[in-house]
């Protein structure tokens, strides 16, 4: 089973999430329980990499944020 860790312990719900797939593309999402819900139900043949955590001011990717 795939687990999660959590690299800060701030709010998450003035980001955005982009789970990322192995190939560089990725799928913008505005919460983070519909990110981890498209995580569960569509990595079963790993093809995700990652999710970036994404302040909604700026757009730019945290450095920290969640991964498989």
């Amino acid at each position: 089973m795939e687990t999660f860790t959590q690299t800060c312990s701030k709010d998450y719900s003035r980001h955005h999430y982009s789970v990322v797939n192995k190939d560089g593309t990725n799928k913008m999402f505005s919460s983070w329980e519909l990110a981890q819900s498209y995580w569960w139900h569509t990595n079963k043949l790993g093809t995700l990499s990652h999710i970036d955590v994404m302040d909604h001011n700026s757009q730019k990717t945290s450095t920290k944020g969640f991964g498989g």
